[in-house]
């Protein structure tokens, strides 16, 4: 199958190596279909939600098929400030997808095989992320979360119950994360209070340890006073 495939990710675990492979086609083919095609069947490999990866001894390849005007119309959207929101995915540690860790990623990504010949439209792409964040996506970003921040931490102040706190924290974390990176013109890599001044980060931490949900609120909301 022509295809291009993006190195998007490596992480090295345990001597584990792991790699995040875009695999972008023209076809509307399944996940079943590319499989079939990339010569799977001996390999143990496992489907993930919109992917799948092989894994080898000390190797593990995951992959996520495309058709790549898909891709290129997902992805100019981002860029243009459109569907910043973020989804629920159950293989990230947080349980949100966010495009600011896919803009990231794409920004350092390396082309390892192309037989489309679409190298020149990826770089029509990441000329937009020359600059940390395309001005109308670090927009979108600070507008949506600004208000995010303020609906969600009003409900934990004013909602005691333990249950709706718990839930609702990681939530307010991840926004004001989202927040302060845009603000900053800083794109994460992935959900850590590490982007945050080491000040505002140690008192969120000592929070959290306490279970002090409200105090926190509060104190992102002082942001916006």
């Amino acid at each position: 199958m022509n295809q291009l495939q993006l190195l998007m990710n490596t992480k090295t675990r345990n001597g584990i190596v792991s790699k995040d492979i875009m695999l972008l086609h023209t076809t509307n083919r399944s996940i079943k279909e590319v499989l079939d095609l990339e010569n799977t069947k001996n390999h143990n490999f496992q489907l993930i939600d919109d992917g799948f990866r092989i894994i080898k001894k000390t190797k593990i390849l995951g992959y996520c098929p495309e058709n790549f005007e898909s891709f290129y119309t997902r992805t100019m959207s981002y860029i243009e400030g459109k569907n910043i929101h973020g989804t629920i995915r159950p293989w990230t540690g947080s349980g949100y997808w966010v495009p600011e860790i896919f803009l990231h990623d794409l920004k350092h990504s390396i082309i390892i095989k192309d037989t489309l010949k679409f190298s020149p439209k990826i770089a029509i792409i990441t000329k937009y992320l020359c600059k940390k964040y395309p001005p109308k996506f670090g927009k979108a970003i600070i507008d949506f979360t600004s208000k995010e921040l303020k609906i969600k931490c009003s409900i934990c102040i004013n909602d005691r119950s333990i249950l709706t706190q718990r839930l609702i924290i990681n939530n307010i974390l991840l926004s004001f994360v989202r927040f302060y990176n845009a603000t900053n013109n800083t794109l994460f890599t992935k959900f850590t209070l590490d982007s945050l001044p080491n000040e505002i980060k140690m008192i969120i931490t000592g929070m959290l340890e306490n279970e002090e949900y409200s105090k926190i609120c509060e104190l992102i909301l002082s942001h916006f006073q």
